[in-house]
């Protein structure tokens, strides 16, 4: 079956103190076999007690986890994949230090229950403008590319645009208005019928500070790629 978005949702936590977490519904709802991907970032933070917006549900795998910084924004870029019995929300950690996060949750149908991630995820960062995801080579067909970007202090949501080609475009701030303590969080995606590199465009808009994005290739359930003779169970399987 193709790549179907399920359901997507933002959302902001306010500051907290130690211990303090916050349940999230995951949108759709999800059903079994079916990608939970969760975005959160905050302002950039160095303090090393901090831990701002981790997901504390159990069986996420962190595809990014950034914190402790002192410019680049605090961000987590988290996937899991729905068992028999979905979840129905997310909880989250508040931050330590005082700062507002800003999260996103996007569930999609028609991914590879056993092997989620098609390859490694790719990392980068910069100190101007806007975020922009680098390049990586999926190897399945069918392979679902996901950029997604955390901009430091700026909230810019409203101004956010997808890469050229990209879309499934979901943004969101922290609703501070703020150029200084705020931050923005952007996913974008595309279908790549065949394997091949890709290097997703700029996300546009009108943020300028120091970013980090990444690109993170999903892959398809096996019914979404030609059989291959000797292929081990673990892909075989959905």
């Amino acid at each position: 079956m193709p790549w179907t978005k399920v359901g997507e949702s933002t959302f902001t936590l306010a500051a907290g103190t130690t211990g303090d977490t916050e349940s999230k519904s995951l949108p759709g709802p999800p059903a079994a076999g079916d990608i939970v991907l969760v975005v959160t970032a905050c302002d950039s933070s160095a303090n090393p007690a901090d831990n701002e917006g981790k997901i504390t549900t159990s069986g996420y795998t962190n595809v990014e986890s950034t914190e402790d910084l002192t410019n680049d924004p605090a961000m987590q870029v988290a996937i899991k994949v729905m068992g028999e019995t979905p979840d129905t929300e997310v909880v989250i950690k508040q931050d330590l230090d005082n700062k507002k996060i800003a999260g996103l949750i996007q569930v999609w149908r028609g991914g590879h229950r056993v092997i989620p991630q098609d390859v490694t995820r790719a990392v980068t960062t910069g100190t101007t403008g806007m975020p922009n995801a680098p390049s990586v080579t999926p190897i399945t067909p069918g392979a679902l590319v996901v950029a997604v970007g955390a901009l430091d202090d700026d909230d810019a949501a409203s101004s956010v645009t997808a890469p050229s080609g990209y879309t499934n475009l979901l943004a969101n701030d922290t609703g501070l208005g703020s150029t200084v303590a705020g931050a923005t969080v952007m996913v974008a995606s595309k279908v790549l019928s065949a394997p091949a590199a890709e290097d997703p465009a700029v996300f546009g808009g009108t943020g300028d500070d120091t970013w980090r994005a990444v690109t993170l290739v999903l892959r398809p359930a096996p019914s979404l790629f030609p059989a291959k003779s000797g292929m081990p169970p673990a892909l075989r399987a959905r």
